[in-house]
């Protein structure tokens, strides 16, 4: 079930759309425990991928009139059936970071090509290993030599 609520495109100058308070039920909450419940309890978890995100100028003016525009991205994130683990804003030279648990390379590709198609967005995107992970694997990679 698809829920279709106002978008940045149709969302009037003054700030808000006649007869709607706050936005839809789909933008806000944690995206995680949507699909949390959904994945079964032996399932393999999905890789982390960190997409970095620059509003292009077009999108700078956007945030001025729909801010809430932001909030529209998660759902195109989780149209993708990907789980938002963390978002931030950033100060330097990329303006947000989401940490974004996504299938594989081909899933998260689609998101940021999806994204960037609105013309508002400049992406980046990295994958993510955690770090304990990852020293798991160095160990497995280059056992500790003895002393000679």
């Amino acid at each position: 079930m698809t829920i279709r609520g106002p978008t940045w495109r149709n969302w009037p100058a003054s700030g808000g759309v006649t007869g709607v308070a706050e936005p839809p039920e789909a933008w806000t909450g944690n995206p995680a425990s949507r699909w949390d419940e959904q994945e079964s309890e032996n399932a393999e978890p999905q890789p982390l991928y960190m997409m970095m995100m620059r509003l292009t100028n077009s999108g700078q003016r956007m945030m001025g009139s729909f801010p809430m525009r932001l909030l529209e991205i998660n759902h195109e994130v989780e149209q993708h059936a990907c789980e938002i683990v963390a978002q931030f804003a950033l100060l330097g030279g990329w303006d947000f970071v989401s940490v974004i648990r996504a299938k594989d390379n081909l899933t998260i590709h689609a998101i940021a090509r999806d994204l960037a198609a609105h013309g508002d967005l400049e992406t980046q995107t990295l994958p993510a290993i955690p770090l304990e992970e990852f020293v798991e694997t160095m160990k497995k990679a280059w056992p500790p030599r003895r002393p000679e």
